[in-house]
């Protein structure tokens, strides 16, 4: 229902001490509600002629400020609008943008990042030594913030050279709250249950024992999913549920292997903290994080060492997320649902001098009224939507339809102030900003600065940064005695991956027992992978536990990795596989090649090992771990030009089985070009 006009001269008259004095008379039964009524309106024309408006034109729809603020301590956050009168410009006092959380809603391009980007670069210069941290969505407030923040002062920081170890809080707060935390990130960001966490617990305190811990650092994330993918009895021991946990727990760690992997796999004992953003402004580019899951799990995990930073002696922080929804969605059909850890943040936090700035295009829909409540600064830009109008409106007490419809239509620029400090709502143009895309310039200017972090991240770590990647640093402490046996390790396996076990120990010099202990630790980070029983040569049942050196194990320790390269792309058991048959016709001088296509009008076709034939023709050796695609493949061979198929089976149960699918599905005249042998026939 709309107000009366004495209801909105009285809104207006605000705080008057000659109409909180009226009032008290009226309430005391002193005057009647005629004489109350003249003596309003008496005081509402001595309030607009003194301010230059008109009393018998419209009534303003928002309040007019008693107190312009004072430009000397004040932020300036805009002109007051009312018609053509020049309003003296508005200046809140600090305290209502550094000791209160700020709210800035309005649907896009009507000027929230601008005013967010200048009442940062005010505060900071009023008080230097608070840092203000900026997580953007967008990639659009560093070219923003460049015009109004000395090159000095401001930090980017692309989200993939955000460095930070996922578990370096350990290091001043101990393993448990460590694993505590990271649990927590999990589960608040995803849909997976206590079992699956438990288990994640338990891979990384295998991981993190005291010797362990002092000779690699906390695992990186990579770590923890090879972990997870090899845990010890799957398949044998291990009960269903479990199977299931694991193969949950593998699924979401990938997630964020995948999409976080240039934040979490550096191989860093430390990164990034919230110290080093102490008097700094600092934006973290989030633009290239599109996962939703990986993003609601990176602000968890921020959020949640925020908590720890904040609860130690500390620098003042303002924490400003853009795209506010992107974070802490208020229902299941936008994402996710609302983050407690961002409500709980923004509920505890300011007692800790750390206060949160956030921007929303559909406030209404998106954001939790928990965070409204705790809000005490609004801004509020056009809201087309009336959903969206109601919740921000009523948190600033407008209620009036057509003070919300004024909302919906609000020019680019204008918007409504509220805090506490004005009582009321006040319309305003917020300042116009020369601003300049300067991304360019800043990328010049801040990435090396974030390359000066990364140096010493590596430098703790015993690595140092060449031509964009890490390596193992060759100048510095010579290794140690554990170090040159876990090279000599890998280096064997790099080089024979097809032999036991028990030779490498041989070959590095190493005991069973130490050597067992040196290639578990080299599987859990990742520099090793197996193991897979391949058939040894002889007759009988032998067998040897193949381990196979990784990409990541030769960069570390700077071994030929293209040159020991296991061919193929398929599983480890399918490559060692493929190893094997091609040695074997190696050795026998034939001429082999491996994933080799031929090529016909009819069909084109690889096989996993090619052989050359004396009298120039191919041979395609298949290894089949299992039956499906097994006759569609032998066709294509055909059809391809190879003259023969050897189908190559893991024992001869699978080998049985093979040969009755071919000799069911296979047409007569394609049988004689196909033979089957095991894998052990090729064991040399």
């Amino acid at each position: 229902m709309m107000k009366t006009r004495p209801e909105r001269q009285i809104e207006l008259l605000g705080t008057d001490p000659s109409l909180l004095a009226l009032e008290s008379r009226l309430r005391r039964g002193w005057i009647k509600d005629e004489e109350f009524f003249r003596s309003v309106e008496r005081l509402y024309r001595i309030k607009v002629k003194s301010l230059g408006l008109d009393p018998e034109g419209e009534l303003p729809l928002f309040s007019i400020p008693e107190d312009f603020g004072d430009p000397a301590t004040g932020i300036l956050v805009g002109r007051p609008v009312h018609g053509e009168l020049a309003m003296p410009p508005l200046h809140l006092p600090l305290d209502d943008l550094t000791i209160s959380h700020v709210q800035c809603s309005g649907k896009t391009r009507v000027g929230k990042s601008f005013q967010i980007a200048h009442l940062a670069s005010q505060v900071c210069r009023q008080q230097p030594h608070r840092g203000f941290l900026f997580y953007d969505i967008q990639g659009e407030l560093c070219s923003i913030l460049a015009n109004l923040v000395h090159p000095e002062k401001l930090l980017w920081i692309p989200v993939e050279d955000y460095w930070k170890n996922p578990l370096q809080d350990l290091h001043e707060h101990g393993l448990d709250k460590a694993i505590g935390f990271f649990k927590r990130a999990l589960l608040e960001s995803v849909f997976i249950g206590d079992a699956t966490v438990n288990l994640f617990e338990q891979l990384v305190r295998h991981r993190c024992t005291a010797e362990m811990l002092s000779a690699l650092g906390p695992p990186i994330l990579e770590e923890i999913l090879v972990s997870a993918r090899h845990l010890a009895g799957v398949g044998r021991t291990f009960a269903r549920k479990v199977v299931e946990y694991q193969n949950s727990l593998v699924n979401i760690l990938g997630n964020l292997s995948l999409n976080l992997g240039c934040v979490y796999n550096q191989p860093i004992t430390r990164g990034f903290g919230f110290r080093d953003f102490e008097g700094r402004v600092v934006v973290i580019d989030l633009s290239a994080l599109k996962d939703p899951i990986a993003l609601k799990f990176f602000i968890t995990k921020e959020l949640l060492e925020l908590t720890l930073y904040a609860e130690t002696q500390h620098a003042p922080m303002t924490v400003v997320l853009d795209e506010m929804h992107r974070f802490a969605p208020l229902e299941k059909r936008y994402g996710q649902y609302s983050s407690p850890i961002l409500i709980d943040a923004v509920k505890t936090l300011l007692k800790f001098d750390v206060n949160f700035w956030y921007a929303e295009q559909n406030p209404g829909m998106m954001v939790s009224p928990a965070i409204f409540a705790n809000t005490g600064t609004h801004f509020v830009f056009r809201l087309p939507n009336v959903k969206d109008r109601w919740p921000v409106l009523n948190a600033i007490n407008i209620s009036d339809r057509e003070q919300e419809a004024a909302v919906g239509i609000l020019e680019r620029q204008h918007c409504l102030v509220f805090s506490e400090w004005l009582g009321a709502a006040v319309l305003i143009k917020t300042p116009d900003l020369d601003i300049r895309d300067l991304r360019g310039e800043a990328r010049q200017t801040l990435l090396p600065k974030v390359r000066a972090f990364q140096e010493r991240f590596l430098a703790e770590h015993g690595v140092r940064l060449e031509r964009g990647r890490s390596r193992p640093d060759s100048v510095g402490a010579a290794p140690t005695v554990q170090d040159s046996m876990k090279k000599r390790i890998v280096e064997h396996r790099l080089e024979a991956p097809l032999s036991g076990i028990t030779d490498t120990y041989a070959a590095a010099g190493v005991s069973p027992d130490k050597g067992r202990q040196y290639v578990t630790d080299l599987v859990e980070v990742g520099w090793l992978e197996g193991p897979e029983n391949m058939p040894g040569p002889g007759s009988g049942p032998k067998a040897r536990s193949c381990y196979v050196a990784t990409e990541r194990g030769c960069k570390a320790l700077d071994l030929d990795w293209p040159r020991g390269k296991l061919p193929g792309k398929g599983s480890l058991k399918s490559r060692l596989a493929m190893k094997m048959i091609g040695l074997h016709f190696e050795r026998k001088g034939a001429p082999v090649r491996y994933e080799h296509t031929l090529t016909t009008p009819l069909a084109n076709k690889s096989a996993d090992v090619a052989v050359l034939e004396p009298d120039g023709s191919v041979t395609a050796y298949e290894y089949q771990n299992s039956n499906s695609h097994l006759v569609e493949n032998i066709r294509r061979n055909a059809l391809a030009g190879f003259v023969r198929t050897v189908v190559v089976c893991q024992n001869a149960s699978s080998l049985a089985r093979a040969r009755k699918l071919i000799e069911r599905e296979l047409e007569p005249e394609l049988l004689e070009q196909v033979s089957l042998a095991t894998l052990k026939e090729f064991a040399g």
